[in-house]
C-alpha cells in the first residue's frame, strides 16, 4: 500500500534501488507491463522483474527492482505506471537524486563512513574514494567514479 517512494540520494555513478511487490487482486493471469512517465529527458531508471512479470492465482505477487543511477548531478520525480492487458493503470510516483554535494549525500556518507573517505584531489577539491578494506582487498583505494566501483545502495544497506 505504498503511494510513492523515494530512492536514497547517492553519489554520482552509484546505483540506488528499492524492491517493491506488485500484488495480484482478481486476475487469473496477468502479464505486468510498465511505462516510466518522463516529459523532460531520458531518465536512467530501470525496472527489473527477477522472477518474471507474470502473476496468477497461485503466484500472487511479482517482485520489481526499481534502480536509478546517473553520472551527472540530477534530481527527478516521475511516475511509473503499471499496466494490465486492458491498459488499466496503477501509478506510483518515484523520486531520486544523484549528486556529489556533501549536504545532499550526508545520510549516505554517515551510513557508509567506513567504506568511503574524502580527500583532496590534485586541484584541492574534495574527492570521494572507496576504501580498500570495504572492497575486501589489499589493493590501493579507488575513485568512486571508476566503472569497476559501481555498487548498489538499497534501503539503507550498501550491497557488495
Amino acid at each position: 500500500d505504498v503511494k510513492e517512494f523515494f530512492l536514497e540520494p547517492i553519489p554520482l555513478g552509484l546505483n540506488s534501488q528499492t524492491v517493491i511487490s506488485v500484488i495480484n487482486h482478481g486476475y487469473s493471469l496477468l502479464d505486468i507491463d510498465y511505462e516510466v512517465k518522463n516529459k523532460t529527458h531520458n531518465l536512467p531508471i530501470n525496472l527489473i522483474f527477477p522472477r518474471g512479470c507474470t502473476v496468477t492465482r497461485s503466484r500472487r505477487e511479482a517482485e520489481v527492482i526499481v534502480r536509478y543511477s546517473n553520472k551527472s548531478p540530477s534530481s527527478f520525480t516521475t511516475t511509473i505506471d503499471f499496466l494490465d492487458q486492458e491498459t488499466k493503470r496503477f501509478s506510483l510516483p518515484v523520486t531520486g537524486t544523484t549528486d556529489n554535494c556533501l549536504l545532499t549525500i550526508q545520510d549516505f556518507l554517515m551510513k557508509n563512513k567506513n567504506k568511503f573517505r574524502l580527500e583532496k584531489n590534485e586541484v584541492g577539491t574534495p574527492k570521494m574514494r572507496q576504501s580498500a578494506k570495504s572492497r575486501g582487498g589489499e589493493d590501493s583505494d579507488s575513485d568512486i567514479e571508476s566503472e569497476d566501483s559501481l555498487r548498489t545502495y538499497e534501503n539503507g544497506s550498501y550491497l557488495w
